[in-house]
């Protein structure tokens, strides 16, 4: 496991401001904020490719906007643990077997929050009403390369479009700095592989592949009974001596009472695919911080107005 002191002092610049562009869902990706005022690497993966946990103090300039982020779960873990190793696998399979093969900012898993998030991946138009993808104050918002296309067109790198509905769509020449991880799927009783965009969360859905849904569907459920409280030296005469006591016979009188005891798991794994709520609004107040645990350390930013701020301080990155 990554030393999550020896990880963070790498970073010098761990203060992150973001302005709010609209009231819309803002999609906040700390280690993308961190990758970019640091100008240094930053993933959501350990590399071992075990999913990161950002420990950060957040402020609010208003009080009235919401923070909600992905469950701290074992649920939430094992799939983002499931996918990456599902991922690596069809990498093997193309004949990519090191991380060098890859493209050096592409050589770890990198999910979108949910499928809004991923339609406005880089895109920062206030418009969207399916929310917005932003990046810190000072950060540079693209870069020319010195790279021309075939056409003679400079490619610009960017980081956060401005205008994704504009008359200059992605394209050769301009190109996202970061992508958001592709997964090839085969498709069952065909030769067919679909490509789908990896989210972290939602519902399982036919042209993306959620990753937390997807785990819940590949999961095998299996019922184990262990018992390891039983006291092998009872020393009073009491209930728990009679029924430690060899040669009793209460074997009907067990079977009857455990057949339908703690049977059933007591909570749902579906509700493991939604978010949660972090900061609630109006239940805070204007400055004042808050210590969240994001998941892949993605939350989403709901604001109230233009003028709203958030202030993040990033503590402690680790794996869940």
């Amino acid at each position: 496991m990554e030393s999550r002191a020896d990880f963070m002092a790498s970073y010098s610049h761990t203060r992150l401001v973001y302005n709010a562009l609209s009231n819309k869902p803002h999609y906040v990706d700390l280690t993308k904020g961190l990758l970019l005022m640091n100008q240094k690497g930053c993933e959501q993966f350990s590399s071992g490719d075990k999913p990161h946990i950002v420990t950060c103090s957040v402020r609010l300039s208003n009080a009235d906007n919401e923070i909600r982020v992905a469950k701290n779960t074992w649920v939430v873990r094992n799939a983002c643990v499931k996918a990456a190793a599902a991922w690596r696998r069809t990498l093997r399979s193309a004949g990519i077997y090191r991380k060098k093969q890859l493209n050096t900012y592409a050589r770890y898993p990198r999910f979108a929050y949910d499928e809004n998030h991923s339609k406005v991946w880089l895109e920062t138009d206030s418009s969207n009403a399916l929310g917005v993808d932003i990046i810190p104050v000072g950060a540079d918002t693209s870069y020319d390369t010195g790279v021309f296309t075939a056409d003679g067109d400079e490619i610009k790198v960017i980081a956060a479009n401005s205008s994704p509905d504009s008359t200059t769509p992605w394209s050769a020449q301009f190109v996202r700095s970061l992508t958001q991880t592709t997964f090839a799927v085969p498709q069952s009783g065909s030769t067919d592989v679909l490509d789908k965009k990896a989210n972290l969360l939602g519902d399982a859905s036919a042209t993306y592949s959620n990753i937390v849904a997807e785990y819940i569907d590949s999961r095998i459920n299996d019922a184990e009974i262990e018992d390891t409280d039983l006291d092998e030296s009872p020393s009073n005469d009491n209930d728990f001596v009679m029924m430690l006591a060899p040669g009793e016979e209460v074997a009907d009188d067990v079977l009857d009472n455990v057949d339908d005891e703690g049977k059933w798991r007591p909570y749902a794994l579906s509700t493991a695919k939604s978010d949660a709520i972090a900061l609630e609004a109006t239940a805070n107040v204007a400055g004042q911080a808050t210590t969240i645990h994001a998941p892949l350390g993605m939350m989403k930013w709901t604001p109230s107005a233009t003028t709203d701020r958030l202030i993040v301080d990033v503590v402690a990155i680790s794996e869940m």
